[in-house]
């Protein structure tokens, strides 16, 4: 009962040890934050290709382009 206790111990010390690096890297102050004074470039924003399509007016009834099956027969076909 007495090594049984020994190793268990023993077991624990070396665990708690190796643990201890990861442990102190979480714990302590040295961390980076983000810069929040850097200025990054980003590509501009693009429009939808139909931006000047205006909404139907009240009582006009929606007309909706080809659907993509019929463009797709169109392809195929070539009428």
């Amino acid at each position: 009962m007495k090594i049984t206790a020994t190793l268990l111990c023993l077991a624990s010390a070396a665990a708690l040890v190796s643990g201890c690096d990861s442990a102190r890297r979480a714990f302590s102050s040295d961390k980076t934050a983000p810069d929040e004074f850097a200025v990054y470039s980003r590509p501009p924003l693009s429009l939808p290709p139909e931006y000047t399509l205006l909404p139907p007016k009240p009582g006009e009834k929606f007309q909706r382009g080809d659907s993509s099956a019929a463009l797709a027969k169109q392809a195929i076909v070539g009428q």
